[in-house]
């Protein structure tokens, strides 16, 4: 954005920047610059299965900052997913 902001519009803010005298010798001054980079982390959470633990993410998002899964309404949410998976596993020849 260039110029000034429309009506309404502010700035976002990209840069934050101090400074900082020392009462003892005031020809003593720091200036540190702190630039904020939104990278936009969002990670794909996994379809819900019913595991012990899990906390499904709220239809409005409101938990997304701490679920652990999402729902999905093709999968069960019975737990039995996690058993069969197990299951398979243990009948499955492991190398040596």
């Amino acid at each position: 954005m260039y110029g000034k902001p429309e009506a309404e519009t502010q700035w976002a803010p990209k840069a934050l920047v101090q400074i900082y005298q020392s009462t003892e010798d005031p020809s003593d001054i720091s200036v540190i610059q702190l630039e904020k980079e939104d990278k936009g982390r969002w990670v794909e959470l996994p379809d819900c299965d019913g595991t012990t633990g899990q906390k499904p993410l709220t239809a409005g998002l409101s938990n997304a900052s701490w679920a652990t899964c999402k729902v999905n309404p093709k999968v069960s949410m019975t737990g039995k997913a996690q058993a069969a998976t197990g299951a398979l596993d243990s009948m499955t020849p492991k190398a040596e």
